[in-house]
């Protein structure tokens, strides 16, 4: 597939180009070190690794506009053997975010998996960050499956450093209509009752929703990676927060059934 089909007209005109050499798996790998902070030595992903995931059928794609790469994807077949695309990352140059291409690259994404027979992808995101939430349960309509505590354990980029990784594992379902954004579920007349909120500080502040809540919201801040640069104990504060309220109540067998506007994530809970 040369292009990127269905962008938004906001978005810049992509071509995709798989990695077909070195050279190639240098210039993904730079993209994603700008988006992650990485440095000679310390990138991202590794070049021979790149390299062995294209040569073996997966998915490793360069995005360019006007020549200019502007944004990256690696993504490996996942069990059942060849049913599933685990997207492994993700990364868009801040140059051209909030212009559609983070859509354009999951399309792009959606379109190779259905030529291949593949309908069900899967990738992990950081539950802290409300803009991909929204993307992810809101706009591509992806569900989230589990909570998983520290994935990928300590991390040394410039964005994780410090910092617990804990991952929401979504699950996208390919053969269906593309979602248009909206809400993803709704149930009339049931309540949402707060359990995690933020304070007049910017601290995150438990409540008690009580067994019988059948919803309840768990709020994230506006933007946690600032807070990250500026007051990492903060941040922290926030993820543990965020891991003993979505988490508790995903990993006791709670769904997330909406992202609302104001950051929060509205969970049915497991009665008992």
């Amino acid at each position: 597939m040369s292009g990127v089909r269905q962008a938004p007209a906001s978005a810049p005109s992509l071509t995709a180009v798989p990695v077909q050499s070195d050279h190639d798996a240098m210039r993904l790998i730079s993209v994603l070190d700008r988006v992650w902070g990485g440095s000679v030595g310390s990138s991202h992903l590794d070049q021979g690794m790149v390299i062995a995931l294209a040569h073996a059928g997966d998915y490793a794609v360069l995005f360019e506009h006007d020549g200019e790469a502007v944004g990256a994807a690696v993504g490996f077949f996942g069990p059942p053997l060849d049913a599933v695309l685990h997207s492994h990352i993700v990364g868009v140059v801040p140059e051209v975010l909030g212009r559609g291409v983070g859509l354009a690259i999951k399309q792009h994404q959606r379109e190779w998996c259905l030529e291949r027979g593949v309908r069900t992808m899967t990738w992990t995101f950081d539950p802290l960050v409300g803009r991909n939430a929204a993307f992810n349960l809101r706009k591509l309509g992806a569900r989230a499956e589990r909570y998983l505590e520290n994935f990928y354990g300590e991390m040394v980029d410039g964005i994780n450093s410090g910092q617990a990784t804990d991952r929401v594992l979504l699950r996208w379902r390919l053969d269906r209509p593309s979602p248009v954004a909206g809400p993803m579920a709704d149930a009339p007349g049931v309540p949402v009752v707060p359990w995690l909120v933020e304070d007049a500080d910017g601290e995150p502040r438990r409540l008690t929703p009580g067994p019988d809540a059948a919803r309840v919201s768990v709020h994230v801040p506006r933007d946690i990676e600032a807070m990250r640069r500026s007051d990492a104990a903060l941040a922290r504060r926030w993820r543990t927060a965020v891991r003993e309220t979505l988490g508790a109540a995903m990993v006791g067998g709670g769904s997330v059934v909406e992202f609302s506007a104001t950051g929060d994530y509205v969970v049915e809970r497991i009665a008992g």
